[in-house]
This record gives structure tokens, C-alpha cells and sequence, in this order.
């Protein structure tokens, strides 16, 4: 805003200007419009005229550019067939020496002594004509030895048979070939070998003559041509290898120093130009033409930044004349502008000053019938203006702050910040928001004030600088009283959320079951473990909710939107991965356009749910045993009596010595297994609390050993095979050998008919691990199988009474009696998947006593 002093002051007022926009201004005049439009004109020309001249030399340097790309290009390819024109000619010698050398070849093999060694001489003689030096001709025959040289061949046999030259055609079969450079063994010297297979006139290969050419005269090719930079002329062989070089570098290997080779340099009937980067960093234009028959391609590569180098010199002092005009004309330009620039502002302060006035008279009339506080202080915090509301707002008269410190209106633990305040905004702060208590001088009592204050700044012949600051002030008190008891009352809520076992929430229910949380009382982390921010994040209650409460959940969130109430009661998953019950009772507190308002209180009840299941099991197992009691009444004479026949029978056979040994074994295996029925049936009593056994130390290997041999001939006829992996001194654990034995006979016979349910495996026996050990002072032993696991849906009732999934056999009591077993006994019992079937985990204490002989092998020694 602009504002000038606004109580009476003595003297002429300087102008001021602040942050708002004036009240009232003049429209700009016709000269003004006219100088505007200039301006503008002037910096289009100016555009245009700078445009013109950069396009104009941009487009020059390009054509000098283009043509002298396509200069390079056709330089590259009247040296390639130069060089191609020279090499062509020079295997043209080659190929004379090779067709004497297979005469010599010829001649030895056909016996001509004199013959061969006349052709000798003429390879020597024709070795002096002008071309390509050839170090020597030589032939190799069949096992790859040199037969001849035109150098003279050492006492001992050489073989080149290990030379690629050799092996193309002794074992690939070529005609041709050629090798790559190496030092000749006789020579001495760098040398490319062209290979050429010497046959007889039936077509019988006789061998093959090498004529060895040096590789540094070779590089020596289009020899005179201009090759600025790192220009070089290459020869290459048919599958990339580097015979030659003019710089005499990467020769002998697989590339060129291009960041591709052969992919790149694949030869074409017209010579087609690539521009290629090599690994040295360096541009070049290459040009390959291949040399027809030879096995070979000769590759001119120009460095284009040395063959730029002139062009570029030319483009640079055409831009160089270019920036200059283009600097003249800005220059003008500039001064065009400068004079309008004057003008214009010469206009804008007289205009500036008279909006600056009306606004003044503006605010003044505002600040005069309004009811908040509006007041003026200079850079020392006094009171230069203040409107007629301080009556009302501080008690106090405008004409008694006048020339006051603003400091004391303020409660004394807020004048330090008010103090902050004020210096910022001395220095040209950016506008600023506080709630201060201020005194009332009337009733002494302190109102809470909203004050915005922004600095003000005058500006006269000199820099603008900042002279004070204004603020306008409203009474808030009664908002902010209702905002402090709104926080103690949310405080309250939060002590008593924590306080109790649950929670309180608020959130957000889309229609398309979408929730959005609004707020969680502290307590919220005390069972789940999650923050406020983790819990706010998108999908994450639908994550922690048990998949099988999702359909009773989707249940009650569409009660509740019908009835606007609902409880329910599901299972969340906590931080450590654990599921625990909870009840939610919500209500619908608020009903927005899109979506609904729910506040509700979750407890955790997942204590209260499974002490519910305790009781029920204890429930079933006191019903359990009654029944098991009333079995072992009624069952317990009847297998009394089949022992006692049994050792009579087994008396009646010891008085004969008929051969009848394997019946007197059947007949003690018969009285061993009543025995042991009998006992069993008994210890079910410890359902019913009737004559419950003393626990001893217990040998939990042999028990499992003897459960085993029990259940032998049905892991035979089943076709399944039991591994047993106890360690060796596992030690004893507290129990009762006979109900130990009948819970692990339980957990193989429950393995066998879990294989009994699937086809017969086609690999072989199937699988029953037995394991043992021991962690935390518990002995521990694993039941395993591979017969597909337990479904889901089962798991959770596996020791329930009378529960089978087997429809035409089972009595669902096998492992409720191994589970009120284990329990009896301070163990546990367990289940789970695992990948390819189930495993069954018992835990038992373990004893410091001495094992006790399992109950088998007393009732084997016991008379009927």
C-alpha cells in the first residue's frame, strides 16, 4: 500500500509506497501510449535485425560446412581406390611368385630335382623386381614342414603346421589364404603370408606355397597422399584382422580403434563414407573398398577436425563480424530506450504522486469507521497513528498512545516475540501473522489479539528506505477460548484412550469402501505397534485385516451405512506379524457429500477371545474323557483276556518241540501288543482326571523307535518310507513312555492316511521324516510328509474332538488325544504347511532323571 504520515505534521510530506495498489489513477496519456508503442517498435526492430544477420551467418557457415564434408568424403574415396588401384598390382606379383613357387612344389614332388632348383633361381631372380619386398617364397608340405625356401633352410625340419595360413588350407580346405602378421622363423622380420594350395593335375593337394610380404613396406601404400591429423590408410583381412597400417598402430588385432570394426566397415560397391568415432576420441570419415579375390580391404580413414581446421577458421571470423554489427545495433537500441525511459518516468512520478494522495485519503476514511484496530509505528516502535477502535479494543484514547511504545499494550511473556517482530520489519521483513494477549486499561483484563503487520517504506529524492511498520488488529478471545477448550477436551479424550485397553478413531468412508484416516488417539500403537503415519497410509487396514474376516467386515461396514451403527469383531495383524481379535464399535458422525464420517472405539478383546477357546477345549477334552473312561471300562477284560490266551497259548507250544517257531514268536508278539492296549486304554483315563500317572524321565528316541516297529507293516503295504534323524544323546524328556508312544503312533498313522488320498508316486517310496531336538530347554520332535499339507481351513480345528475330514473312516479322536496328552504333560502340540506337505511339531519339557524302558519291552517281559 502507499501511505503518507497520516497524523497532522509540520513541513512538506515526502511520498511513501508500501505493498497494496493505488485507489485511483490517472489513465495513461496520449504521449505516453505513443512513447510505449516506440518503445516495443524499437525492440522489434532490433530483434529482427540481430535475427537477420545471425540467420544469414548461420546459414553461411553451414553450406561452407556441408560442402566441405562432402570435399572430405570424396578425398577419402579417390584415395581408397588409389591404394586399391597399388595393392591390386602388388597381388598381382604376388600371385606371379606363387604360380613359380608351385612349379618348385611340383617339381619335388614329381622327383625333377633339377627342375626345382632352377625354379628357385627364378624366384630369387624375380624376387628384385620393383614392388612390395618379399622376404622369402618357401613351400610347406603336407605335414606342414618347409620342403623350401628361397632362404636357406636350417638342419633341422621347421614346421609352420601351427600358422593360420596353413591350417586353412591343410585342414580347411581352402585354395587361399591369408596369415596373419607375425615375425617370420626364418626371415626374421614382420611379415603377412599369402597362402596358395599346390595341387597335382588330379586335384590331389600336394601342399602350399607361402610368399611372405613385410608388413612395413605394406603400410607404406598411397605413400605421398595427404593424411592430415590422424588420418591413416589400413589393410584388412575378410574377417577384420589389421594386416597393415600407415601409423603402424593396432596391427595384428581385431580392430581399428573404432568403436566397431567390422560391423561398421562392411565394404560396398560405391565406397559408401561412415563417419566413425574411434576409442582415441577422435572423428573420422573412413572409407573401406575391398580387393576382389584377395581375402583383403583397404580402408582410408580422414580425421575431419584436421580437415575441418580451415573451415572452421573461416566460419569463426564471419561470426566474430557477426556479433559485432549485432552489438552496434544493441547498442542504438539501447540508447533509443534510455531517452524514452526518462521521459516516461518523468510522467510516472507526477502521476504516482496524486494515486499516492487519493490513497491516503482512502485509508484514512477506512481506518476511521472501522472496528478492528488499524495503527501506524515509526522504526522505534511508537504509536505515530492509531484509529478511534483502541477505545474500544485497549481502553485507551488514540490521543493518549500517540508517541507511546507500542511494547507495554502487550502481556509481558509475549513482548519479546512482539519485539522480534517489529526489528524484522524494520529491516524490510516480509509481512507477518501473530495472536498476542493485549491489556485492556479499563477492565485490566487481557484480550487475545490476530495482528497482521507489514513494514512501510517512504520513498523521496533519495533510495527508498523503510521507516516503521502498520498493523491491524482483531479481538479474537472468545475464538480462542473455544479453540483452548477444544484441545484440553482432545487431551482429556487421548489420557482416557490410554488409559484403556483400546483406541479411539475417526476416518473417512468412501463409496467404494475406501477409508481414509483422520485421527487415532495415541493409545493406537499400543497393540498394533503403527504409527499415525503408517496407519494413514492408503490400503493399509485392508493389508493388516485377516483374509477370512474381509467378508463379515464388508458385512458390517454395509450395516453401518444402512443402520448408521454397527459392532464388530475381527482379527488385525500387528507389527510382529501376530493376529489379534478386536471389537469395533463405529458410529456415523457426519454424512458429506462424497463420502461418510465414522467415529468409533476398537478394544482389543484378543485375550478375551482365546481364554474363550481355552474353555471350549477344555470344554471338549472333559468330554473326551468321559468317553475315554467309559471305553476303558468296557474294553479294558476283553484285551485282559486276549493276553492271557496269548501266554497260554505260547505255554502250550513250549511243552512240543514241533517246527513251529514263527507261531510261538506271533503268539509273544500278540500278548506284547495286548499289553500295551491295555495300558493305553488305561492312561485315557487322564482325561477324566481319574488316576492320573506320575510323569518320569522318559527316553523319547526309543519311544519313537518302538512307535514305529508298531505301525512297520503299514508303512510296507502303504509303500512309504520313514527317516529317522534323532541325534545321538538327546536327552530325556518328562512324560509317560506309554502316552508318549501313543501320540507318535497317532501323528504316523494321521502321515499314512494323508498319503492314502493321493496316487501312488511314481518315483518311488514316499517320504516320512521322523526328526528330534532340542531349543530353549524343550525337546522337540517333527513329523513330516509330502502328501500336499492341510487346507487353511482346517488348520484351526485339527485338535478339536470328533473332527475328521476322512468321510468313511476316522473317529476325529486321534489327535485330540495326542493334544490333551502333550498338554497333560507341559508340552505343546502344533501343525503347519510347508511346501510340498505338513509337519507336526511335539514339545516336551525335558527331565534330568535317568530314561525310563518304555512300556513295550515291560510288557513283553510281563507273564499273562
Amino acid at each position: 500500500m502507499h501511505l503518507r504520515s497520516l497524523p497532522p505534521r509540520s513541513g512538506p510530506h515526502p511520498p511513501a509506497s508500501g505493498t497494496g495498489t493505488p485507489a485511483a489513477a490517472n489513465p495513461p496519456s496520449r504521449p505516453e501510449r505513443s512513447f510505449a508503442l516506440t518503445r516495443w517498435s524499437v525492440v522489434l526492430a532490433l530483434v529482427l535485425m540481430v535475427g537477420g544477420v545471425s540467420t544469414a551467418t548461420l546459414l553461411l557457415v553451414d553450406r561452407m560446412e556441408r560442402r566441405a564434408a562432402h570435399g572430405i568424403v570424396e578425398y577419402a574415396r579417390m584415395q581408397s581406390r588409389l591404394v586399391q588401384a597399388q595393392w591390386t598390382d602388388a597381388l598381382a606379383r604376388i600371385d606371379a611368385l606363387q604360380a613359380i613357387a608351385a612349379r618348385v612344389s611340383q617339381a619335388q614332388e614329381a622327383g625333377e630335382t633339377v627342375r626345382s632348383l632352377r625354379e628357385v633361381e627364378d624366384l630369387r631372380s624375380a624376387l628384385t623386381v620393383a614392388g612390395p619386398p618379399i622376404s622369402q617364397v618357401s613351400g610347406v608340405d603336407l605335414d606342414g614342414r618347409l620342403s623350401w625356401s628361397t632362404l636357406a633352410l636350417p638342419d633341422m625340419p621347421v614346421s609352420v603346421a601351427d600358422r593360420d595360413e596353413v591350417r586353412a588350407i591343410l585342414e580347411g580346405g581352402l585354395d587361399r589364404s591369408v596369415g596373419a602378421p607375425l615375425v617370420g622363423r626364418l626371415s626374421a622380420r614382420r611379415t603377412i603370408r599369402f597362402g596358395r594350395a599346390v595341387r597335382d593335375r588330379d586335384g590331389r593337394l600336394l601342399g602350399l606355397t607361402l610368399v611372405s610380404v613385410d608388413t612395413a613396406r605394406i603400410a607404406h601404400l598411397g605413400l605421398g597422399l595427404e593424411q592430415p591429423g590422424h588420418s591413416f590408410i589400413a589393410l584388412l583381412r575378410d574377417d577384420g584382422l589389421v594386416l597393415a597400417r600407415s601409423d603402424g598402430q593396432d596391427v595384428g588385432t581385431g580392430s581399428l580403434g573404432m568403436t566397431a570394426n567390422r560391423p561398421m566397415l562392411v565394404p560396398a560397391e560405391d565406397a559408401s563414407a561412415q563417419e566413425v568415432t574411434g576409442t582415441d576420441g577422435i572423428r573420422r570419415t573412413v572409407v573401406s573398398r575391398p580387393v576382389p579375390g584377395s581375402g583383403t580391404t583397404v580402408v582410408v580413414a580422414l580425421d575431419e577436425e584436421a580437415m575441418f581446421d580451415g573451415v572452421r577458421a573461416h566460419a569463426a571470423q564471419m561470426w566474430r563480424w557477426s556479433v559485432l554489427l549485432d552489438l552496434a545495433l544493441a547498442a542504438l537500441a539501447a540508447l533509443v530506450l534510455l531517452l524514452e525511459a526518462q521521459f516516461r518516468q518523468a510522467r510516472g512520478e507526477r502521476m504516482r504522486h496524486t494515486a499516492i494522495r487519493a490513497q491516503e485519503a482512502l485509508i484514512r476514511a477506512i481506518a476511521e469507521e472501522a472496528n478492528d484496530l488499524f495503527a501506524v509505528l515509526d522504526s522505534a516502535g511508537r504509536f505515530v497513528y492509531v484509529n478511534p477502535a483502541s477505545q474500544v479494543l485497549l481502553g485507551v484514547s488514540p490521543a493518549d498512545l500517540l508517541g507511546q511504545v507500542a511494547g507495554p499494550c502487550v502481556a509481558a511473556d509475549y513482548r519479546a516475540e512482539v519485539r522480534q517482530v517489529l526489528h524484522l520489519l524494520a529491516n524490510g521483513g516480509a509481512p507477518r501473522r501473530l495472536v498476542v494477549p493485549m491489556l485492556h486499561r479499563g477492565t485490566g483484563e487481557h484480550r487475545w489479539m490476530e495482528v497482521e503487520a507489514s513494514h512501510i517504506t517512504w520513498e523521496g529524492a533519495g533510495p527508498a528506505r523503510t521507516e516503521g511498520c502498520f498493523f491491524i488488529a482483531r479481538d479474537v478471545t472468545d475464538r480462542k477460548r473455544a479453540e483452548d477448550a477444544l484441545q484440553q477436551a482432545r487431551e482429556d479424550l487421548e489420557t482416557v484412550a490410554r488409559a484403556g485397553p483400546g483406541t479411539l478413531y475417526r476416518m473417512a468412508l468412501d463409496p467404494d469402501g475406501t477409508r481414509s484416516l483422520l485421527y487415532l488417539a495415541n493409545s493406537g500403537h499400543l497393540y498394533l505397534g503403527f504409527s499415525h503415519e503408517e496407519a494413514s497410509t492408503p490400503g493399509f487396514f485392508r493389508a493388516l485385516l485377516h483374509p477370512e474376516d474381509r467378508a463379515r467386515y464388508e458385512a458390517g461396514i454395509a450395516s453401518l451405512r444402512s443402520e448408521g451403527r454397527t459392532t464388530l469383531e475381527y482379527r488385525l495383524q500387528d507389527r510382529e506379524g501376530t493376529f489379534r481379535w478386536v471389537r469395533d464399535t463405529c458410529v456415523v458422525s457426519e454424512i458429506r457429500e462424497t463420502s461418510l464420517v465414522v467415529s468409533g472405539y476398537v478394544l482389543d478383546v484378543d485375550r478375551e477371545r482365546r481364554q474363550a477357546e481355552a474353555l471350549e477345549q477344555a470344554r471338549r477334552l472333559l468330554s473326551l474323557g468321559e468317553i475315554a473312561s467309559g471305553l476303558a471300562h468296557e474294553l479294558n477284560q476283553p484285551l485282559a483276556a486276549i493276553g492271557l490266551s496269548a501266554e497260554n497259548g505260547r505255554a502250550l507250544l513250549g511243552r512240543h518241540v514241533p517246527a513251529v517257531e514263527a507261531a510261538r514268536e506271533k503268539f509273544a508278539r500278540i500278548g506284547t501288543l495286548a499289553t500295551r492296549a491295555s495300558a493305553t486304554i488305561d492312561s485315557m483315563r487322564v482325561f477324566g482326571r481319574e488316576g492320573v500317572p506320575h510323569p518320569v524321565a522318559v527316553d523319547l528316541a526309543e519311544v519313537v523307535r518302538e512307535a514305529m516297529g508298531v505301525m512297520q507293516l503299514r508303512f510296507e503295504r502303504e509303500g512309504i518310507a520313514p527317516v529317522l534323524d534323532i541325534p545321538f544323546g538327546l536327552p530325556p524328556v518328562r512324560g509317560i513312555a506309554v502316552l508318549l508312544q501313543q501320540v507318535v503312533i497317532n501323528l504316523l498313522a494321521n502321515a499314512c492316511d494323508a498319503y492314502r488320498t493321493q496316487a501312488p508316486s511314481p518315483g518311488g517310496p514316499r517320504p516320512l521324516h521322523i526328526r528330534a531336538g532340542v531349543e530353549d530347554g524343550m525337546v522337540w520332535l517333527d513329523v513330516a510328509d509330502q502328501a500336499g499339507g492341510i487346507p487353511p481351513a482346517v488348520l484351526p480345528r485339527l485338535f478339536e474332538p470328533f473332527f475328521t475330514t476322512k468321510s468313511h473312516a476316522g473317529t476325529g479322536l486321534g489327535l485330540a488325544v495326542s493334544f490333551g496328552i502333550v498338554r497333560q504333560l507341559g508340552g505343546s502340540i502344533a501343525a503347519r504347511n510347508v511346501d510340498l506337505g505338513a509337519v507336526f511339531r511335539v514339545s516336551l519339557p525335558v527331565h534330568a532323571a535317568e530314561p525310563e524302558v518304555p512300556a513295550g519291552d515291560d510288557a513283553a517281559r510281563t507273564p499273562a
